[in-house]
């Protein structure tokens, strides 16, 4: 059962209100390893029926709260939180698009400006991805408004490449920027009350990097997000949908050892193991061990017992085995198994 609650985001914290007639506890954990693990951070807060508390995350990543009610009910909320790569993204392009251009030997004898440039893209191509789907009906819509400029200055870059050494880039790379920026920008405003609005503005800079992106477009832009009949702005937070997994047969000789795989459990079964979010396997759950087994499981050299957890790393780790019987018929070994995927955390067979 799912718990009572409900999540909104202000000003870069999370604000969980227990919507319940029963206390809740949340637990704060950031992902690690690869995203193969996540580590709680913090001490577990319990709020009361009806009350509201405020999260605050420290650093970057791909955080999960995990809910549990006094009845048992449990719930994992995913939020995605790169609030420092955000703010060194702004800087980056304020950079770019208004200090340097004030100066008119920045481009030409400034010796670290191209290393701007390569580190601020970069840092934008991984945000965008980092933080998807969020952005994406924005990009969408303000592409609209470059989509002409950008098509004739690669043209102009590649025609350049070609008759010429004296290749400027300059122009193209300020448009993508001013773009993304945008998308950004009026991803996180659209729908935000007049306090987030303020808050928003001061993040992105806007009164002074607006200054520096071209008039025409600027309109063109607000314009578009004006006239946006529908639109989803996702805050990074959602309830995280549980995965899907199948069967999975496989022949091993009798009187062998052969160490167990992921993908067994995984992409081997049938139907495969699938996550609406794309989030990999947290862990296997032993659910049910048959009698008339004559081999045997074991898990860090011990017997497998029904309710065993093993974390999707040990598996990979090659620490599930199964011991063939000592015997020459053939015979069908197998154990019932759940998963659980990293951002749900429930359990599904």
């Amino acid at each position: 059962m799912p718990v009572n609650y409900s999540i909104t985001k202000f000003k870069d914290t999370y604000q969980i209100t227990n919507n319940d007639i029963v206390s809740i506890t949340v637990s704060t954990l950031i992902s690690q390893e690869g995203c193969l693990t996540f580590l709680e951070i913090k001490t577990p807060v319990v709020i009361e029926a009806g009350l509201t508390k405020t999260f605050s995350l420290a650093y970057d990543g791909e955080y999960r709260l995990n809910l549990l009610d006094e009845n048992g009910g449990a719930t994992s909320i995913k939020l995605l939180h790169y609030l420092s790569l955000e703010k060194s993204i702004v800087a980056g392009i304020q950079y770019i698009l208004c200090d340097c251009a004030e100066n008119a030997e920045c481009a030409e004898c400034k010796g670290d400006y191209g290393t701007h440039q390569l580190s601020t893209m970069l840092k934008i191509f991984s945000y965008q991805r980092l933080t998807h789907p969020k952005h994406l009906a924005f990009i969408e819509t303000i592409f609209e408004s470059l989509q002409c400029s950008v098509r004739e200055l690669t043209q102009t870059l590649l025609t350049d490449e070609q008759t010429t050494d004296q290749i400027t880039y300059i122009d193209l790379v300020k448009e993508i920027m001013s773009f993304y920026y945008l998308a950004f920008y009026h991803s996180e405003l659209k729908g935000a009350n007049q306090l987030e609005i303020d808050y928003i503005n001061s993040k992105y800079n806007y009164t002074a990097i607006s200054q520096c992106i071209d008039a025409v477009l600027l309109n063109d832009v607000q314009t578009k997000i004006n006239n946006m009949a529908t639109y989803t702005v996702i805050s990074g937070a959602y309830v995280n949908q549980p995965p899907v997994v199948g069967d999975f047969t496989i022949e091993r000789p009798n009187r062998v050892v052969s160490v167990a795989s992921l993908d067994q459990f995984t992409s081997l079964t049938t139907p495969p193991y699938s996550d609406p979010e794309g989030d990999p396997v947290d862990a296997l759950r032993v659910d049910s061990i048959p009698g008339t087994n004559l081999g045997k499981y074991q898990y860090d050299n011990v017997d497998i017992t029904v309710g065993l957890i093993v974390p999707a790393a040990h598996i990979i780790a090659g620490r599930l085995v199964h011991i063939g019987a000592d015997i020459d018929t053939a015979v069908n070994d197998y154990f019932g198994f759940s998963l659980r995927d990293i951002g749900s955390m429930t359990w599904v067979s």
